[in-house]
């Protein structure tokens, strides 16, 4: 049986529903760090530039991140 986010924590805020309402999208409320889920496969859907964007994003913020830890060291 398919599940679906009912409530979102509140470090979280929905971006994006399906037409019946079911959130498909959320992302962190706080610049501090990022947080992004979805309940799609973005690399099999039909548009491309947009889940493009979605993988862009989190490569470079795993990159952002990497780069402030070897700050660190």
């Amino acid at each position: 049986m398919p599940s679906a986010t009912a409530r979102t924590a509140p470090a979280l805020r929905v971006v994006r529903t399906a037409e019946d309402g079911v959130v498909e999208a959320v992302e962190a409320t706080g610049p501090d760090r990022w947080i992004g889920g979805v309940q799609y496969r973005p690399e099999e859907l039909a548009n491309p530039p947009a889940n493009r964007r979605l993988c862009e994003d989190f490569v470079a913020h795993c990159a952002r991140y990497a780069a402030e830890r070897q700050e660190i060291r």
